[in-house]
This record gives structure tokens, sequence and C-alpha cells, in this order.
């Protein structure tokens, strides 16, 4: 399927700036996500920017995508001036995104999310699905039309939203951290197809953060720092000469920390005693059959404390079942929990026992069980929050406060987790890393007897992810029972991380 456009279409950005203003008592505190970014983008090649969490690739991304206006600078497409006032303005424009969470309508079938805003009578819907098929089939998506969305795997709603974009045959395609939901086999299969969509003419703007990836599919590379430009270069390609190295880029991307990871904490490093909890966390037949969802069915296991504890699940598993049945989150379940002492006690094992029909998450919290979900944005926060709000829920007793301790525990924890931003900071304004370093500091502040954890790494650049994983060996070591649920494949073998491993395959664990 070949599709007729015009060649060597430009996109060009000139002196975009993003500035988000955060009210501060009698003044505005001035956050600059953005700064002066002067960059071209070209149809027929793939152009990947690279950058940190909070580098501001999100957000430059919003801008090209209308999602964002510029605070500053212009955009304009071969010359001619673009204004976008939203979305629908830049698709209209031939800008189309792929999100790294895929904005889809979960009660609706994958054709019927491709066809959302398009004009034309119904009459149409079998024409446009004959195209869309055979457009599935030109790029290699397997993916079935009258799928509810709500029924597909992360990587099934990378290729419902990818083949969503396409369908509106856009110029320039933005793919965000498209990759990070692939399993490994699948990745040189969807960049190939990438590949050939640029070389007909298609712009590709890839975010990634895997360094190897850039270089080997790209034909030019930015890199963001601090909201700036720090790097633009066309990519050597084969045979060429490797100007653009992978240890170039890693330093360019942290020139302290030349992009490696810190050394994990000693193994035998123990947290004091006082610290330590002495409970862990027993699941015992947990089952569930939620409508349009996948089953439980029977699943067992223990995570120990003092230990990290992995349940990974590929798509259809039942592990986003798994997720809300043991967060609270999904009730009418079967089975049960237990939270039971690490040593035995004189009258034997201690444990508190909760039904899984009649979960909550206060009852689960109040038991020193904390959470970490996979929806970071809506359900461990919410974008109309400030980054105190996302900070202070836990921490209030009965009705009493403290405002000062307040202020000062948010201040010092933005500090600690390297946030550059005041207390009433909207959290919509912070980065995916940024404002998962929050979550996390937030359920380990209260020194929790059981973190559970899902998709904890999703998203975040490789250093980001080595200081998560530190923290979380640091809390193991201080008696809690860490237990992550992750579907990602490049977690599933590091057997140096977890100390114990199970595999959920339809819904079970064998």
């Amino acid at each position: 399927m070949t599709d007729a456009r015009p060649t060597d279409r430009r996109l060009e950005l000139r002196g975009i700036a993003k500035t988000y203003e955060t009210p501060d008592g009698n003044s505005v505190h001035r956050f600059t996500a953005l700064r002066d970014v002067n960059l071209t983008f070209r149809t027929g090649c793939i152009h990947t920017v690279l950058g940190e969490n909070g580098a501001g690739k999100s957000t430059l991304m919003h801008v090209i995508s209308g999602l964002v206006s510029p605070s500053e600078g212009s955009l304009a497409l071969d010359g001619e001036p673009l204004s976008f006032a939203n979305s629908a303005d830049a698709i209209r424009s031939g800008i189309a995104m792929v999100h790294q969470r895929p904005r889809l309508a979960d009660g609706l079938t994958v054709l019927e999310n491709a066809l959302v805003g398009l004009p034309g009578p119904l009459a149409r819907r079998k024409e446009r699905g004959r195209r869309l098929e055979a457009l599935a089939a030109d790029w290699d998506i397997p993916i079935k039309l009258r799928e509810l969305a709500q029924n597909l795997s992360p990587a099934g709603r990378l290729r419902a939203a990818l083949l969503s974009a396409l369908f509106r045959n856009p110029d320039f395609l933005v793919l965000d951290e498209p990759t990070s939901v692939l399993a490994p086999e699948d990745r040189e299969l969807f960049l190939a197809a990438v590949r050939r969509g640029s070389r007909r003419e298609l712009g590709v703007i890839l975010i990634t953060h895997k360094l190897d990836e850039a270089l080997r599919w790209s034909d030019r590379i930015t890199v963001l720092r601090h909201g700036s430009v720090v790097f633009d270069a066309d990519s050597p390609g084969e045979g060429g000469a490797p100007a653009v190295t992978r240890e170039r880029l890693a330093a360019l991307l942290d020139p302290v920390e030349t992009g490696t990871a810190p050394e994990p904490l000693p193994r035998e490093r123990q947290a004091p005693e006082r610290h330590r909890s002495p409970y862990g966390l027993r699941a015992e037949n947990l089952a569930a059959t939620p409508k349009n969802r996948d089953p439980l069915r029977g699943v067992s296991f223990v995570a120990r404390s003092g230990a990290i504890t992995g349940i990974f699940g590929a798509p259809g598993s039942g592990l986003k079942t798994l997720e809300d049945l043991l967060t609270g989150m999904l009730g009418g379940g079967d089975g049960s929990l237990y939270l039971e002492a690490a040593q035995p006690s004189p009258g034997g094992v201690t444990a508190k026992r909760f039904h899984a029909a009649a979960l909550s998450p206060r009852e689960l919290r109040n038991a020193g069980i904390a959470f970490v979900p996979s929806n970071r944005a809506y359900r461990g926060s919410d974008p109309a929050l400030t980054a105190a709000d996302v900070l202070l829920p836990y921490r209030q007793e009965a009705f009493l406060r403290d405002p000062r301790a307040e202020t000062r525990y948010v201040t010092e924890t933005l500090e600690a987790e390297r946030v550059e931003a005041l207390p009433s900071r909207g959290a919509h304004t912070l980065s995916g890393g940024q404002l998962q370093r929050l979550i996390v500091a937030r359920e380990l502040e209260g020194n929790p007897a059981v973190l559970i954890l899902a998709e904890p790494e999703w998203g975040l650049d490789l250093k980001s992810v080595a200081i998560l994983r530190e923290r979380l060996r640091a809390a193991a070591d201080g008696g809690t029972a860490v237990l992550i649920l992750t579907d990602a494949p490049d977690s599933m073998h590091d057997r140096d991380f977890y100390d114990a491993i199970y595999t959920l395959r339809e819904g079970a664990l064998p």
C-alpha cells in the first residue's frame, strides 16, 4: 500500500520555549521546560530525540502535536506558519502522535477508535475497515479490528493507536517510547516497519531512552538536556564515520555520570534492626473473573520480608487483574491475602488475613501495605493535583495538621528527588519519571511492611531505573517485602535483582 504524499516536507521549530507559571503567595514561580529550541524535522527520515526524564522531550512533542502551546517561538511547515489550538488542528496539518500511554476509548473496538472524529456516513465503515486491514498488513501490525480496546495488552494498545494515527495519512508521525511495551523479538519488526514508512516520505519523530536503538535506526539524532538542545546531527548510517557513538551520546545525556548506572548497594548491607519490618505477604488461591478482563485462577505466592519478589506476566496473563485485586481496586474475588510475621511467635506464625472478596485500599494501607500503581498519572496521582498534594495524602493524622512540617517535608522531598519545583507546581507539568520518583518516595516514607509496585520502571531512563532499583534494594534490606508486577521483557531475566521470581501464565502461577 503506497501513500501519495508530498516529498521533502519540513517541520521547523524556531526559538520554541515553554514556561509553566505556578502561583507562590503574592508572586508567581516560573519553571522553564523548553529553552530556545531550534530544530528541523524532515519527511523521509527517522529523527530520534533523546533525553533523560525531565529533559523536556514530552513537552516538545506536545508542542509539535498541538497539546501544548509554546510560550515563545514559532512552528512552520514548508515555511508556512503553524498554530494549533488542539491536537485535531495538528492532525489536519499532517502531524499525528502515538503517546506512551495510548489514548483509546476502552468501550470501542480497534476499528471504531480509528474512525473516531472522521466525517462521513456509517455506510463507509466497511470500506474504511478494508483500508485499515490493508494498512495493518502493510505495516505488519498484528491486530483484530473488532477487538475491544479494553481487552488489549499494552502492546496491542500501541498497535491500535499507531493504526489510528496512520489512517490519518500524516506527513509526520511522533512515536513516544513505542518499543517499551514490545517484546524484544517484536521490536525489530516494528522498527523495520517504521523505517519502511519513513522511506515512503513519512517523517518519523522517535522518542526513546535506548541508545543502541537510536544509533541503529535513526537518520538524525537530537539530545535534549534541561530543556535545551545540546546535540543535533545526522546519524552515520551503515558504513559511515562513527562520529555519533554510544559513548558520546551517553556523555551528552549525563555529563557527570557519562551515562553509566550507579553501583548497586551491596547485598550484605542491612538497615539497623530498629528499621526492620517483621512482616511478609502471602497470597492463597486468589481468583477473579471480571467482565471483559483476563481472569485469575488459584494464584498463590509469597513475598518475603527483606526480599524483592517479581511476578512477570506476558500480555493476556491476567497481570493487570492481579494488580487491581492486590490493591483492593477490584471486588468480588476469591482467596485470601495474609500479612504474616517473618519469624514464628511462641504460639505460632502471627498473621492478619484479608478476604479477596472484600479488599479495600484503605484496609490494606492501614495494615502497612503501600502501593505504586501502573497508572501513575490517574491512580497514583492526578493531573489536577500539585506536587504537594501528591506527597501529602497519608501524612495527616486525625484532623490535626502542621502546615510548617508539611511544607518542610514536601520541600525536602522535592530536593532529595531532584525535582525542580515548588510545592504548588502542577503534577501535570512533571515528567513521567519525576512523578514516579515522588510517588515512590511517598510510599516509602512510612516504612511500609509491604510495598507493591506495578510497572515501576515503565518510561524511566537507564539512570532512573538504576536509582529506583537501588532504593528498592535498600527498602528490602530494611525489612520491607517488595513485590513487583511487570510485563517488561527487559526485566524478566534480571535474576541478580530479584530474590524470588514467579511467572503468571493464563491467570495462573505454575
